[in-house]
């Protein structure tokens, strides 16, 4: 059994069996938590992305440090970014405690690249 075509967050029940394995895109149930909300992660952690300038910025999380996230601890990751032919290091700061609950530096200065809510960003579950 799998969940098929468009699928409405308020309708799956948060102990749904694949309630985990939904991509989140652009919203929340608000009788969740976030942790109830976001992908448990499969075996190789999950894959990110959030778009700013233009371009799409990709992080891989490992199954460890997602397990971390949805703990509630705050984690940082770092991913490598390009422009232009040029690679530039990206930190993807998650605190599901803060504010803007993931927020995205880039470039030895810091500049912020993304700044908002994890249920924003595009996050899938790798492995099984």
């Amino acid at each position: 059994m799998a969940l098929k075509g468009n699928v409405n967050l308020a309708d799956i029940a948060p102990n749904h069996p694949f309630a985990h394995d939904c991509i989140i895109i652009g919203g929340f149930h608000p009788s969740w938590s976030i942790q109830q909300q976001l992908p448990r992660g499969g075996s190789h952690g999950v894959n990110g992305w959030v778009s700013w300038g233009y371009e799409r910025h990709d992080v891989h999380v490992s199954a460890r440090k997602w397990k971390r996230i949805l703990a509630g601890e705050s984690v940082m990751v770092k991913s490598i970014g390009w422009y232009e032919g040029k690679s530039f290091t990206c930190r993807w700061y998650f605190d599901l405690s803060a504010e803007n609950t993931l927020v995205v530096r880039y470039g030895d200065d810091g500049a912020d690249g993304y700044i908002g809510n994890i249920w924003d960003a595009d996050i899938e579950a790798v492995g099984k």
